[in-house]
């Protein structure tokens, strides 16, 4: 398991589902889904136990607790509002953390997933640490959380594995450099806009996009165009829309006629309405 939580069912999946999860899909549900918060934060804490109560759980539990509590760790963070300030809380993930690397793997991947997702930058130290000996899953969800924790110190290591042989790693590093937004990436990005997996291609081209530079203007005016996305048979007509407007929103960051166009076209002839809607928003905002 562990970052299979992410990736096990990716060889499945569109090639196009990477891009709809990493600028579209994430964002949405956390939007979408804000009211279920308390309803989630209600099973985990149904028997009483805090943050302190699942690390306990996590260093001194059996086995399978102890992966659990990770797990159940990592949806208790995922409310701001529950996660402890002060060093109390620093100290005893760290601690939980450095006792978990000879445990089960999902121990320590679950537990660097709920250190990216607490927007301490107090963790990076230690995730960056481990990330030159990291591996497989172990080192993707490194870079996943590194880059939910945006922090510029992790650009540099990141950037060394932009070149790795693993294309889910590739990927993984350009969603994260996008995610951190150092002018330092660029360079790194705008190669990885010819890189021969489409899937890094394209999170290369949004991630700059969000930066304000223009480089993979021509992949998000493809992205834009339904009869390049129809050359992914295994893309269906939902995916191809929500791609749509994943481009359209990244197109919105930067200052391009050729852009501007596209989605003024789409604004009118789209045959979806939620496309029209997103074009006609972004316009809003480039006018």
């Amino acid at each position: 398991m562990g970052l299979n939580l992410l990736t096990e069912v990716e060889e499945k999946k569109s090639t196009l589902r990477v891009i709809i999860h990493s600028f579209f899909v994430v964002p949405f549900l956390i939007a979408a889904f804000a009211v279920l918060v308390y309803g989630l934060t209600r099973l985990i804490t149904y028997d009483g136990r805090d943050v302190y109560d699942l690390l306990t759980q996590i260093r001194t539990g059996s086995q399978s607790q102890r992966w659990q509590s990770a797990v159940d760790l990592s949806k208790f963070l995922q409310n701001p509002d529950l996660i402890p300030s002060g060093d109390r809380f620093i100290s005893e993930m760290n601690l939980a953390y450095r006792e978990a690397k000879h445990d089960d793997p999902r121990v320590r991947q679950y537990l660097t997933l709920a250190m990216g997702k607490t927007d301490r930058k107090e963790f990076v130290p230690i995730l960056l640490k481990d990330l030159p000996t990291s591996f497989g899953d172990n080192q993707l969800t490194l870079i996943h959380a590194l880059g939910l924790l945006r922090d510029e110190r992790a650009t540099g290591p990141l950037m060394e594995l932009a070149d790795a042989p693993n294309a889910r790693t590739r990927l993984e590093v350009i969603i994260s450099l996008g995610n951190i937004s150092s002018n330092k990436a660029v360079p790194v990005m705008e190669k990885a806009l010819h890189d021969n997996e489409p899937n890094v291609r394209w999170d290369a081209a949004i991630g700059l996009a969000k930066m304000g530079n223009n480089s993979g203007s021509d992949l998000l005016l493809n992205l834009m165009t339904r009869d390049y996305l129809k050359r992914y048979d295994e893309v269906d007509l939902e995916e191809r829309t929500e791609t749509i407007l994943i481009a359209i929103q990244a197109a919105s960051y930067l200052n391009d006629v050729r852009l501007y166009n596209k989605i003024r076209e789409l604004s009118q002839n789209d045959p979806v309405l939620k496309v029209r809607d997103e074009a006609q928003k972004a316009l809003d905002l480039l006018l």
